[in-house]
Order: structure tokens, then sequence, then C-alpha cells
């Protein structure tokens, strides 16, 4: 079985007061970014787009993290955890962050 693992990142920035869409994460914010670890075992065959999303605060912590699409339940448990691994910068202000996720698998 072979499998690829694509993410792209569209973000956008929650303003005080404001609506904002959420803003594409620079890289550069969070230096370490580990990829999602699938579990090993049957994979099923397919090509999975997942959306994560997350509030990463001024001071580089990262919370309220959910993942949507369609995949299975485990794709969006290997890209939470991922995500809760970030290692992210200090910035003036908290952002939400909207990742999308691809996974190929044939």
């Amino acid at each position: 079985m072979n499998f690829r693992f694509l993410a792209l990142a569209a973000a956008s920035m929650l303003c005080f007061g404001a609506v904002a869409a959420p803003l594409k994460l620079d890289p550069a914010r969070c230096p370490v970014r580990p990829p999602p670890q699938l579990a090993p075992g049957k994979l099923p065959n397919g090509d999975f787009l997942l959306t994560a999303r997350f509030l990463l605060r001024s001071d580089g912590v990262i919370e309220q993290i959910t993942v949507d699409g369609n995949g299975p339940e485990s794709f969006r448990r290997a890209i939470a955890t991922a995500i809760r691994r970030y290692e992210c910068l200090p910035a003036e202000g908290d952002q939400e962050i909207e990742s999308e996720f691809r996974i190929r698998i044939s």
C-alpha cells in the first residue's frame, strides 16, 4: 500500500471585535510542525481532505483544535496530535488558524 501526505495551510486571523476569515499559518511562526503519523495497518484507499481549525494564542500555545472532513476518525486524531506537537513562537495577537490536510492512499 502506498500513501502520500500533503499539508496545505489556509489560515486567518481573529481580531477582537471583528470577524475575519482564518489566515494562512506563517511557517516562521511555528518552525517545528511534525506531520501527522498515520497508524500502521490497514489504511483505506482514497483521497481524503480534512480541515483543522485551532486557536494560536499570542504566547505560542495552541488550543481548541477541531478536525473535520472526509476520512476515518484515526486521520482526525493523527492530525490533532500533530498540531499539539507544533512549536510556535509568541506574536502580538491571537490567530485563528485553518489548515487543510490532504491524504492520498493507493
